[in-house]
């Protein structure tokens, strides 16, 4: 970069509104080039939008590199960065940062579960509710499954967007906004998706994918492009999605993520990727995209902490892996290698992720002619889905209540009661 020329640029306090304004309007850079850039992960950067303020901005050695960086900015560059940051009249500095901050004093985070009080200026208290919301939300999907939240999801992203959308901002909070509220979108999709709720599922997905444009942030982006790639695969199996979709959308997040560290992104990625190409027959582009997924789980277990993950990636592991090659498997007819993949995709996994897990593996011994394995693993599947309420797992056994024992055994009775108690929720 060429060097600077004037006077030097001085930043007391990194907070969220500095780093935004130095990577969005001084360099233009995207959370990842900008992670790379320093020398952080992506996640670190996020935070720092997120979460700096006056009171806690960012210290030490990320301060550091940040100096180090706008030290090297030339003076068009520092000139886009003032502006960004500038008061549109005579404010003080102090009065600057505040408006900028949207720090309102006494103010308390805004409620997700009821009204919203409509707010003259949008600040990072707004933005840190809709983050913790949309993370808790995450956390309770485990436990209760997407038909039990998806309502008051939807009902928080409908408020969130329309505040975002009304709000006046400076531009680093606009995108820290941005940012939050396509979490929520992406997790709310995610809810409609295990709830059967496919129209709001790829609504939310949509509006994920706008957001992250509006933001600059391609993590988002890969995400809501992946969840929206498993959607389609999910719907194709039913004969209502498009496997081609799928794949161009996890094509599209392969993209973004191409110069991003090795890790489990890149296993997601091409999980999703060997998927799709299973659906629709290409069995070499399915061992390739698997080869691709194993190979890049290998090296995210050597060389990733999994505490420096997104939260959305946690969840990717060997066990999750086995599961969506076991599916993929039965997608090509091969039921017998399907049912050898399932043994290892149960370990370690989350009350609903389990469920479903076991929900296909059940539909697979019907489809091998495995009657009473058939209804004796979708037994346990119903006593799970009483505390769980999971539509898709539920669907999936649609095969295991066609079969003539289920009557008998008293699997269909069962499985009728939790549709109907699905259908009155």
């Amino acid at each position: 970069m060429t060097a600077k020329t004037g006077v030097t640029m001085i930043v007391g306090k990194w907070t969220a509104a500095h780093v935004r304004a130095l990577r969005v309007d001084a360099l233009r850079a995207s959370q990842s080039a900008f992670a790379e850039r320093l020398g952080f992960e992506t996640v670190t950067v996020r935070k720092w939008e997120g979460r700096a303020t006056e009171a806690k901005p960012v210290r030490g050695a990320s301060a550091a590199a940040l100096d180090t960086l706008l030290a090297r900015l030339t003076e068009e560059q520092r000139h886009r960065m003032r502006s960004a940051l500038a008061a549109p009249d005579t404010e003080s500095e102090d009065d600057v940062n505040r408006r900028q901050l949207g720090i309102v004093t006494a103010a308390s985070a805004v409620s997700l579960t009821g009204p919203v009080p409509r707010q003259p200026r949008l600040g990072l208290h707004e933005v840190r509710a809709w983050i913790d919301y949309a993370e808790d939300l995450a956390r309770r999907d485990q436990r209760e499954g997407g038909a039990r939240l998806v309502e008051a999801a939807s009902s928080a992203l409908i408020r969130a967007r329309r505040e975002f959308d009304d709000a006046q901002c400076d531009p680093a909070t606009g995108a820290a906004a941005a940012s939050a509220v396509g979490s929520l979108a992406v997790i709310t999709g995610w809810l409609a998706h295990d709830a059967d709720r496919h129209d709001l599922a790829r609504a939310s997905y949509r509006t994920a994918l706008e957001l992250s444009m509006r933001s600059g942030d391609d993590e988002l982006a890969v995400h809501a492009l992946l969840n929206a790639a498993n959607h389609e695969i999910g719907l194709s199996r039913q004969g209502a999605g498009n496997p081609h979709l799928a794949l161009q959308n996890a094509s599209r997040a392969d993209r973004l993520a191409e110069h991003w560290k090795p890790g489990r992104v890149h296993a997601l990625i091409a999980v999703r990727q060997a998927q799709a190409c299973a659906h629709i027959g290409n069995h070499d582009g399915f061992r390739a995209s698997m080869n691709k997924a194993h190979a890049a789980m290998e090296t995210a277990l050597d060389a990733e902490l999994l505490s420096h993950c997104p939260r959305w990636l946690r969840f990717v592991d060997p066990s999750e892996l086995a599961g969506h090659e076991a599916r993929a498997y039965s997608d090509l007819g091969d039921y017998r290698t399907s049912l050898t993949h399932y043994e290892h995709a149960m370990e370690g996994q989350g009350v609903r992720n389990e469920a479903n897990t076991r929900a296909w593996r059940a539909r697979t011994l019907a489809a091998v002619g495995d009657t009473r394995g058939a209804l004796a693993a979708g037994q346990s599947v119903l006593a799970t889905l009483d505390a769980v309420g999971s539509t898709r797992t539920l669907r999936v056994m649609a095969p295991v209540r066609a079969l003539h024992a289920a009557k008998a055994s008293g699997f269909a009775d069962r499985y009728d009661q939790l549709d109907r108690k699905v259908q009155t929720a």
